[in-house]
């Protein structure tokens, strides 16, 4: 058997009307919102991962020129460091050990490589990358992590050549830093719950690492993966960037990472991916959840909608077709005041109308035939006897007065049935009226909810414009960490400047114990103003880290809105399916409008009809008085006359079986 769609029940095209139009938009604005704000979370991510990169690389870069600065401004407050002589210069670097905590050790180095620390110690550099770099460029030099020969602890050599007036290597001045000083910067990175930082070394070793135990040794002996050689691969090769990957354990980390001037080591700062996008997880659960939960009501909805209107549609022609079987008795129930049950209520008045009007045609047919049966009988005895000719002619008169009576009846009862059409045809003007009405208070409804969606971009822009104010606080931030930084450069020099006079106090031995008091003042007020830079930067810290949490709370706060913009769009397409469906509703009462008034011209048509016939009864009955006066005449005609009403009779008697077929009460 063939498939046709119109032979699928009403019920069924309602149902699967009202699942298609709320599903297929919900699918496809749930796939959308969660490829968009999956897409942000991880842009937005990257981004807060590439500020925290800068600031400190920032901060590491001007901790390493800071150290290697010291030493280069007291190279040129001493000119004997020019004449190489150890017995000179490593006291003055012993005064400037002590002044500076970071460093563990100094050591001159002559150009053959072969030196001696600040304790005495003899060291032999000459195969060392960062001394042989250091010689040949005349430059300072800050070297990748090695194993120290003094002390044989990791160590970072900081190199800074003495050159003497004519711009010969006399030597070379070797600080050395442990690597925790490193470590203690890169352990402040906190990302997320458990995003963390780290250095690499141009080759990939580790120099820092929450886990101690890694530093030292290489990436790949702790990742081995596929994705942990394309990693260690991509980060070597780049300046920057940001590459994710799934470690040995399984959890898949988004990393960004910068290169720190003057150096190839690698600032990496890691987190994982589901961290970043754990508020990205939980929406799209609460997004299934909530698009189960709206199939479900819908279905059951559209399965009460469509059995309702169905309900109604199969009782409507259940209760006409037992009109067109002729049963005028019967009325629907009016059980609401919406547009069906208006509508029902007009059919009840119509058939009370039509029903009465039925009853009246059913009455005058009667009286016509009572009346041609009277005739009937008078025109045979007519004919029977010429002497009773006048007093026959007097009852056809008579006859033809109470047919003339019925006709005057009909016709009333045919104004009466057209009243009653006109008046059905009214109440379905009222009722499109009425329709009408409704889809404009729905228009209304539906710009409504049109100004609520654009109030809310209005919303969602004011939450970009903050956004954009907190990421220039950042930036600001990171200004005011530069300018901390200049003035613990001040404050550095400003101790070496006290070094300096100490030292310069205690060759002038008496006479300059005066100048040593000044200089222990400036040296304490050095002191105190380090202490403070120390402190402004750990508050400019906080407000960094302040500001990346106001950041997130704003970033979550647009997701929030705009998670309202897509509800509220939901809103006004649901208006927009009402506003159709009513649309529809208001089209199908204008047509049945329509044909009540066709109707109802039929009717008028049908009265002008029953005008004429009682315009020819009135005839017939003054043309029964002249044929009373002359009664010789009508004689010859009685046959003619007794002809008519037989014919008069077969035609009521057909009227009347077609008026039995309507039964009122």
């Amino acid at each position: 058997m063939r498939f046709k769609w119109k032979d699928i029940s009403i019920r069924f095209k309602l149902t699967l009307l009202l699942l298609i139009i709320s599903i297929v938009p919900l699918l496809a604005t749930t796939f959308f919102s969660v490829s968009y704000f999956s897409n942000s979370a991880r842009t937005e991510n990257e981004n807060i991962q590439e500020d925290l990169t800068n600031i400190y690389m920032a901060q590491l870069n001007q901790w390493i020129q800071a150290k290697a600065a010291r030493t280069e401004t007291l190279l040129k407050s001493h000119p004997e460091f020019k004449k190489g002589d150890p017995k000179h210069i490593l006291p003055l670097l012993k005064a400037l050990k002590e002044s500076d905590a970071d460093i563990q050790n100094y050591n001159f180095i002559n150009p053959e490589g072969v030196g001696v620390d600040i304790s005495g110690v003899p060291i032999n550099v000459s195969d060392r990358d960062h001394f042989l770099k250091a010689k040949s460029t005349k430059k300072t030099v800050v070297g990748d992590m090695l194993l120290s020969k003094v002390s044989n602890q990791y160590i970072f050599p900081i190199d800074v050549p003495v050159l003497d007036d004519a711009g010969n290597l006399v030597g070379v001045i070797v600080s050395t830093v442990s690597p925790e000083a490193f470590t203690a910067v890169t352990n402040r990175i906190k990302i997320a719950e458990t995003g963390y930082g780290y250095l690499l070394s141009g080759i990939g070793e580790y120099y820092t690492h929450p886990d101690t135990g890694r530093i030292g040794k290489k990436l790949e002996e702790f990742s081995k993966g596929e994705d942990a050689q394309k990693f260690q691969d991509y980060v070597l090769n780049h300046e920057s960037g940001t590459f994710t990957y799934t470690d040995d354990a399984g959890v898949r980390m988004i990393n960004y990472f910068g290169t720190i001037p003057n150096t190839n080591w690698k600032l990496v700062v890691a987190v994982p991916e589901a961290e970043v996008l754990a508020h990205v997880n939980l929406t799209r659960k609460i997004s299934v959840s909530v698009m189960g939960a709206v199939v479900l009501l819908t279905l059951i909805f559209a399965l009460i909608v469509s059995r309702y209107i169905s309900a109604m549609v199969l009782t409507l022609s259940s209760f006409m077709k037992k009109v067109a079987a002729g049963n005028l008795t019967e009325r629907l129930p009016v059980k609401s005041h919406d547009e069906m049950g208006q509508l029902i209520g007009s059919m009840n008045t119509m058939l009370d109308s039509f029903s009465g009007i039925v009853a009246k045609i059913h009455s005058s047919i009667r009286s016509v035939a009572a009346a041609t049966d009277k005739f009937t009988v008078t025109t045979g005895l007519s004919s029977e006897s010429v002497q009773q000719i006048g007093s026959s002619i007097r009852e056809i008169a008579e006859g033809t007065s109470v047919q003339f009576a019925g006709a005057e009846q009909s016709a009333r009862a045919m104004e009466e049935m057209s009243s009653g059409i006109q008046k059905i045809a009214e109440s379905s003007g009222t009722v499109s009226d009425q329709a009408a009405g409704v889809y404009g208070r729905v228009e209304n409804g539906n710009n409504d909810i049109q100004k609520a969606i654009g109030q809310m971009s209005i919303i969602n822009d004011t939450a970009n414009a903050a956004y954009q104010v907190i990421h220039e606080l950042n930036a600001h931030a990171m200004e005011i960490g530069n300018i901390i930084g200049l003035i613990s450069n001040i404050s550095n020099q400003t101790a070496l400047l006290s070094l300096n006079a100490s030292i310069e106090a205690a060759r002038a031995g008496e006479s300059g114990r005066g100048f040593a008091v000044v200089a222990g003042e400036v040296k304490k007020l050095a002191e105190q103003t380090k202490q403070s830079v120390n402190s402004v930067s750990d508050l400019v810290r906080q407000i960094q880290s302040s500001s990346v949490s106001a950041t997130q709370s704003i970033s979550q706060n647009k997701q929030e809105i705009e998670h309202g913009i897509v509800h509220m769009q939901q809103i006004g397409h649901t208006f927009s399916a009402i506003r159709s469906s009513i649309m529809q509703v208001s089209e199908q009462v204008q047509e049945i409008s329509a044909a009540t008034q066709q109707l109802s011209a039929g009717t008028e048509e049908v009265s002008a009809s029953m005008g004429q016939m009682v315009h020819i009864a009135q005839t017939s009955a003054a043309n029964s008085q002249l044929v009373a006066e002359h009664s010789d005449k009508q004689i010859a005609l009685m046959d003619d006359m007794v002809a008519s009403t037989q014919a008069l009779n077969d035609m009521m008697a057909e009227l009347e079986q077609l008026t039995a077929l309507f039964q009122v009460k």
